[in-house]
C-alpha cells in the first residue's frame, strides 16, 4: 500500500518539557520556549514515520485472528473481493436440491443393480439447468479465499497480524484480541461514553475546573467541567498601568494587569523626620523637639546676635514654653563665648542684660549741676573745675560754653590733663549765648590724673558761662571703678 501524504519531517530534537508541564498544560499568558516546540514536532514526525513503516508490512500480508468481518459480495460476484461466510452460504443456498432419482429415470444405467462401480469427472457432472459442479466449487473457493484475505487485512489494520492463510478459527481468535493492547482506562474516557479496551468500558473522566468567565482573560477560550462546552473569558485586560501615589486611596481597576506598578516617590531623607519612613526612605532630619526649645549650634555677635541652628531640624513647641512656638535658648556661656566682654563686671550695677545683672559702679561726676559764670576783669583765664581720676582707661569729657550777656563777646575754655593742654590746644571759643557750643572728647587716663577746665571772656564787658560739665567712664575693663572726686588748683 502506498501513502499519499508527505511526512511532516522535523529533525530538531528539542527539549522534552517537564512532567509537571505535561500535566498542567499551557496556561494563559505562557510563552513556551522554542525547544519545547522542537521536541513536540520531532516526536510527532518520528511517531508517524514509525506507524507508516509498521503498517506497510502489515497491510501487504495481513493475518487475521478472532472473528474478522468484511462486506458481503453480491451474488454472482467474480472478483478478488473477500468471500465472507455469509456470501458463501448464500451461494450454497442457491444450489437446487437434486431430484430424487428413480431407477426408471436414470439413463445409461447399468443393466444390473446395484451397478458395478464407475466414475465421472466433476466437470462431467452438472446441475440441472446450471453450471457444472466443478465450476461452482472453483467459484466458491475463489470467493472464500478473497474473503479471507480481506478479513485478514482488516484484522491486521486493528494491530493484530493476520493473513489469508489463517484458518477461520485463527482469524476468530485474532478478532477477539483486537483492542486488548489499548492502554486507556475508564478515567481516560469522557464520562458516559463507552469504548473497547479488550472489552467494553464506560468512561468516568470529567472536568474539575472551577474558573468563572470573569476569571479568564477576555477573548480567551477554555473548558470547565464540561469538555464539550467551550467557554470564553470576560476579564478585562488592563495591560501595563502606572499608578501615581496620592494622599488618599488610589483605585486599581479590576481585571488583568501586565507589569502594572506604582510610580516611585522621590523622598529627600534630609527633609524627613528621623524614625519615620515614607515610600521606603528612612528619615534623616534630626528631632529637636526636646522640651519646646533649642540651643543654638553657635552664636555670633556683630551688630546684633546671630544664633546658628542645625539645618534640617524638626522643632515642636510645648505648653510650657508658650504653646506651639519654639524658643531659642542661648545660655550665657554661649553669649560670653561669642563676646568675651559680656560680663557682669562690664554691666552697670542694677542693670540686667540677657539675664546677667551688672556689678559695675559706673563713675559719673557732674561737677557743674548749674552753669558757672566767669568774668575776667584783667583778661586772664580762671579755673572752672578740677577733678582727679581714680581709674585707668578712657573717660569721656563733655560740657557747654557760651557768652553770658549775649553781647557778642567771645568766651573761651581750655582743657588740661596734669597741667598739659588736651583736645584743642588753642581752646574752644564761641560768641554765642549759653549754651552755644558743645564740647566733648575722649581722653585716655591713668589713676591719679587731674583734669582741669579753664575759661575766660574776651573783654570785661562780657562773661563766660560753662555748664553741663560731665566726666563718664567708657572703659570695657575698668580698674578700681568708683566715682570721680572733685579737685582743683
Amino acid at each position: 500500500m502506498e501513502f499519499n501524504e508527505q511526512l511532516p519531517e522535523w529533525q530538531a530534537d528539542g527539549t522534552e518539557p517537564p512532567a509537571s508541564k505535561k500535566t498542567s498544560g499551557w496556561q494563559p499568558e505562557d510563552k513556551p520556549p522554542a525547544s519545547y516546540f522542537n521536541w513536540l514536532f520531532n516526536r510527532t514526525y518520528k511517531s508517524i514515520l514509525e506507524l507508516r513503516t509498521k503498517l506497510a508490512g502489515i497491510l501487504n500480508s495481513p493475518e487475521f485472528t478472532g472473528i474478522p468481518k468484511a462486506p458481503t459480495a453480491v451474488a454472482g460476484t467474480n472478483t478478488d473481493q473477500i468471500a465472507t461466510m455469509k456470501a458463501l452460504k448464500a451461494a450454497v443456498d442457491t444450489i437446487p436440491a437434486p431430484t430424487a432419482p428413480t431407477w426408471a429415470n436414470i439413463t445409461d444405467k447399468p443393466s444390473t443393480f446395484p451397478p458395478s462401480p464407475h466414475y465421472h469427472n466433476a466437470n462431467e457432472i452438472a446441475f440441472i439447468g446450471g453450471a457444472s459442479v466443478q465450476a461452482e466449487v472453483e467459484n466458491l473457493k475463489s470467493s472464500v479465499s478473497s474473503g479471507k484475505n480481506a478479513v485478514a487485512a482488516a484484522i491486521t489494520g486493528k494491530n493484530q497480524a493476520s493473513t489469508g492463510s489463517d484458518t477461520f478459527t485463527q482469524m476468530a481468535a485474532k478478532i477477539s484480541a483486537i483492542s486488548t493492547d489499548a492502554t486507556a482506562t475508564a478515567g481516560d474516557i469522557y464520562v458516559g461514553k463507552t469504548a473497547y479496551v479488550g472489552s467494553k468500558i464506560t468512561g468516568t473522566l470529567q472536568g474539575s475546573g472551577t474558573a468563572a468567565d470573569s476569571q479568564v482573560l477576555a477573548g480567551v477560550t477554555y473548558y470547565n467541567t464540561d469538555f464539550k462546552t467551550k467557554r470564553t473569558g470576560t476579564m478585562t485586560n488592563n495591560g501595563a498601568q502606572v499608578y501615581t501615589p496620592s494622599n488618599g486611596n488610589v483605585p486599581i481597576a479590576n481585571g488583568f494587569h501586565n507589569n502594572s506598578y506604582v510610580a516611585a516617590v522621590p523622598v529627600d531623607a534630609s527633609k524627613l523626620l528621623v524614625g519615620t519612613t515614607v515610600a521606603g526612605t528612612a528619615g534623616a532630619m534630626p528631632d529637636r523637639s526636646g522640651n519646646g526649645y533649642i540651643t543654638p549650634k553657635s552664636v555670633a555677635i556683630s551688630g546684633g546676635i546671630y544664633a546658628r541652628i542645625d539645618k534640617g531640624a524638626y522643632l515642636v513647641g510645648s505648653s510650657g514654653t508658650g504653646g506651639a512656638d519654639v524658643e531659642v535658648n542661648m545660655p550665657v556661656a554661649q553669649l560670653q563665648a561669642a563676646d568675651p566682654n559680656f560680663l557682669a563686671a562690664n554691666i552697670a550695677a542694677g542693670t540686667s542684660i540677657f539675664g546677667v545683672t551688672g556689678n559695675l559702679t559706673k563713675p559719673v561726676y557732674v561737677s557743674l549741676p548749674t552753669p558757672k559764670y566767669i568774668q575776667n576783669f584783667n583778661g586772664s583765664s580762671e579755673l572752672v573745675k578740677a577733678a582727679q581720676i581714680n581709674i585707668t582707661g578712657q573717660v569721656s569729657i563733655s560740657m557747654n560754653l557760651g557768652n553770658t550777656y549775649n553781647n557778642g563777646v567771645y568766651a573761651t575754655l581750655w582743657l588740661y590733663k596734669n597741667g598739659s593742654p588736651i583736645g584743642n590746644t588753642d581752646g574752644y571759643y564761641t560768641n554765642q549765648p549759653y549754651p552755644g557750643l558743645s564740647v566733648g572728647l575722649a581722653v585716655t587716663v591713668n589713676s591719679g590724673d587731674v583734669i582741669e577746665v579753664w575759661a575766660k571772656a574776651a573783654s570785661s564787658s562780657g562773661g563766660a558761662t560753662v555748664g553741663n560739665f560731665l566726666i563718664t567712664n567708657t572703659l570695657t575693663s575698668p580698674t578700681n571703678a568708683s566715682n570721680l572726686r572733685e579737685g582743683g588748683r
